[in-house]
């Protein structure tokens, strides 16, 4: 929130067209800033990455207790289901254990009152 803060505080920014998108390690940082700053971004996109185990709902679970909030950022997930860094249904990869694509497609599924559907491309 601070570098947000700074960022327009000396720039021209439009805090109503914020989106994040992260692959791997980049892509855990952006589901946990979305989950920690639920309608600060419009959109977040993350490619071969998984929230850690007990972070999906953020540090506070603040996706449930500003669920409001977080139904202003749209959420896209594209994982392979043959990873081996960060499995897609979930568990231990290199020492760290991650939530599965399944658990972390149904959390923002629920936040936005939707069916969770997952899409498989071939």
């Amino acid at each position: 929130e601070q570098l947000l803060r700074k960022l327009e505080e000396g720039l021209c920014l439009d805090s109503s067209r914020y989106f994040l998108v992260g692959e791997s390690n980049g892509g855990m940082l952006s589901y946990h800033l979305a989950s920690m700053l639920p309608g600060k971004f419009r959109a977040v996109a993350t490619i071969f990455a998984a929230p850690l185990m007990g972070y999906s709902l953020g540090k506070g679970f603040q996706l449930l207790t500003r669920q409001g909030e977080a139904k202003r950022t749209s959420m896209i997930q594209v994982h392979d289901r043959s990873d081996k860094v960060i499995p897609y249904t979930g568990g231990s990869g290199y020492g760290w254990l991650y939530e599965s694509m399944a658990r972390a497609n149904g959390v923002w599924a629920a936040v936005h009152s939707c069916e969770l559907k997952s899409t498989r491309i071939t």
